[in-house]
């Protein structure tokens, strides 16, 4: 059945679904929201990933690994797998109800899975680095490795691959693993996006890895799966030119379209446009300096075209993990929650960009806390009831200064107190202009967490 649903009485999108296993509830899994993009004048804002709204890190947590779930039970073929009668049912609930949380949580961490052929995770930057690692975290061996694409173009290594994000407002990724030869020492490739609407991205991605290896086997995985037959066409060809398999798994699939223009000229309140002096006696930021792990210095070239030098953590997954490792980042999380002590009830916890798995990981550990991350993504504003983006702030990245960061969905008076995890510490200025914007939400306890 199809459904035309509107944005801002302006944009319309025509959305059908096709299959929906766990009859989830669209209102359950996004909103719509307008954004300033030429080449998509929408925007799917997930209610599961903790980029736009905030969330409850395990629900976060918990959409991997369904997702890993259902890897197991579409792409894995073991003998000992078939009959076992996973709960996935108990993790879909979660997602939709806070009463199933907890249990599934549990659940999930007590089922670890295991493939039978050596697996490389690889989640995409910036939104699904940390969907991707939670993908990862359902599985458990020696034969399986995570990895995510960067925005970030670093000097002293090269890329293994580069590829393109079409219709993205940042389209280039990179790819920098630690490990040498990553890509011929697994036979399968599990590419994790939060949504696909044409499948360009994965094809892209695939391209670039049969340019040098042949022969591998491919799982495109997803919350949202909105391609229509003719992209549905389109891996199928590519599987016949390359000689590959490409296989899909995702929560729920459909069609959805969209022949509405990008919407030109609409102003954006923004929650810290206006900030009176006196947020300097109404604040209390503290800088909290934590151990981990490994970490490098590295080159690193600025949308300004300028080169800085900036500390880079070994195990954010942007350099390749294993699941020896993810043992070792829960630990190091543990610490770092542990040393806060008590935090107010009305917690947020912000990750930066595609740095959001290890705050996710932080924020799960504290009874209470929603999390979320900022994002590169410019969305448009709007109180209309059911309308994706309800409340946006914005200010300049501290670690690029030509690229601006937007915090969507949390209004003056909802917290009192915030987490600002950054892998690295950030300068004066920038702190500065964080304490005003977080003053102007009504948060005046300001913890600056750093590696």
């Amino acid at each position: 059945m199809k459904k035309t649903l509107k944005i801002l009485n302006q944009i319309a999108v025509d959305v059908e679904i096709l299959d929906n296993p766990y009859n989830f509830q669209i209102k359950d899994l996004f909103l719509f929201a307008a954004r300033n993009n030429k080449k998509r004048a929408f925007l799917f804002v997930s209610k599961l990933l903790g980029k736009h709204i905030p969330v409850d890190p395990k629900r976060a947590l918990l959409t991997g690994k369904l997702l890993g779930f259902l890897i197991n039970e579409k792409v894995e073929n073991r003998e000992e797998n078939r009959g076992r009668g996973y709960k996935t049912e108990l993790i879909a609930k979660a997602l939709s109800e806070d009463k199933y949380i907890h249990k599934a949580f549990n659940y999930a961490e007590d089922n670890l899975m295991e493939m039978n052929i050596p697996t490389l995770f690889i989640g995409f930057a910036e939104t699904a680095t940390a969907l991707g690692n939670s993908v990862f975290s359902q599985f458990k061996g020696d034969n399986i490795y995570y990895i995510h694409t960067t925005r970030d173009e670093i000097h002293e290594y090269t890329s293994v691959f580069n590829f393109e994000e079409e219709h993205s407002h940042a389209t280039s990724h990179f790819c920098y693993p630690l490990k040498n030869d990553i890509l011929s020492e697994y036979k399968r490739i599990v590419l994790v996006d939060d949504e696909i609407t044409t499948g360009k991205t994965a094809l892209n991605l695939i391209r670039a890895i049969n340019n040098k290896f042949k022969n591998k086997e491919y799982v495109v995985v997803s919350i949202l799966d909105w391609r229509r037959k003719e992209h549905v066409e389109e891996y199928k060809k590519l599987e016949n030119e390359l000689g590959v398999v490409i296989k899909e798994v995702s929560l729920l699939d459909g069609e959805a379209i969209c022949d509405s223009p990008s919407i030109d000229g609409l102003e954006i309140f923004y929650e810290n446009e206006k900030i009176k002096e006196e947020y300097k006696l109404r604040t209390l930021a503290k800088n909290h300096k934590f151990s981990f792990g490994k970490s490098r210095n590295l080159t690193r070239k600025l949308t300004t075209g300028e080169s800085v030098t900036h500390k880079y953590i070994d195990l954010t997954g942007r350099f390749g993990i294993t699941e020896k490792d993810l043992t070792e980042i829960d630990s190091y999380a543990c610490d770092v929650v542990k040393q806060l002590g008590v935090l107010d009830k009305k917690l947020i916890v912000l990750g930066t960009e595609e740095f959001m798995y290890i705050p996710m990981l932080i924020a799960s550990k504290i009874e209470g806390a929603k999390y979320q991350s900022t994002t590169r993504s410019p969305i448009y504003a709007s109180s209309s009831e059911e309308y994706g983006v309800k409340h946006a702030a914005r200010f300049k990245s501290p670690f690029d200064k030509g690229v601006t960061n937007y915090i969507y969905n949390v209004g003056s008076g909802m917290y009192n107190e915030v987490l600002f995890i950054t892998e690295r510490e950030i300068g004066e200025e920038s702190k500065e202009e964080l304490i005003k914007l977080f003053y102007s939400l009504g948060i005046f306890k300001i913890n600056f967490i750093y590696f």
